[in-house]
């Protein structure tokens, strides 16, 4: 079915100072691979997880900003 096979990478991350914790959460990416059985554009370990990195960033950026943590919805 859809989603069989797709890779995950997911994490806990938290925000923290010399006082305690300031903000935590999950971010969790996936990828189920482009046409055909498998996809043809594989997409490796490796990547996934830096796009999690990425992710993570991007949020804690929103965070120091004052924007919260989830990515705007897009239309």
């Amino acid at each position: 079915g859809f989603g069989a096979g797709s890779t995950t990478a997911a994490g806990t991350f938290e925000l923290a100072d010399g006082g305690g914790s300031l903000a935590r959460f999950n971010i969790e990416t996936d990828y189920a691979g482009g046409a055909g059985i498998g996809g043809l554009d594989m997409i490796s370990t490796n990547e996934l997880v830096q796009k999690l990195g990425v992710d993570a960033a991007e949020a804690t950026v929103r965070w120091s900003q004052g924007k919260g943590l989830k990515p705007p919805t897009k239309n």
